[in-house]
């Protein structure tokens, strides 16, 4: 989630949550970006929209063929939002 707690958002704030990639760390006792996470935990759909005007990055995912086509020269965008609805 976006670190910032001067940031809100949600119906009331009339915008749309942030989230992004960590920092990995060699750190065991850290919590790692890529580690283990119980199934239970998953969330398995959901509609991400890239925040443009934040810009991206490649320093906080490295090099990878599985996370992302080769083409996108190993950059993330730096945040997204997260698409909310209502049913």
């Amino acid at each position: 989630m976006e670190p910032s707690r001067r940031y809100k958002f949600g119906w009331k704030a009339c915008q749309l949550p942030h989230i992004g990639f960590v920092e990995d760390t060699d750190d065991p006792l850290a919590s790692p970006a890529f580690g283990f996470i119980d199934p239970t935990n998953v969330i398995r759909a959901i509609h991400l929209i890239p925040a443009f005007h934040h810009s991206f990055t490649d320093d906080l995912l490295g090099p990878s063929t599985i996370a992302r086509p080769l083409d996108e020269d190993d950059v993330d965008w730096n945040l997204f939002y997260v698409n909310m609805f209502v049913q």
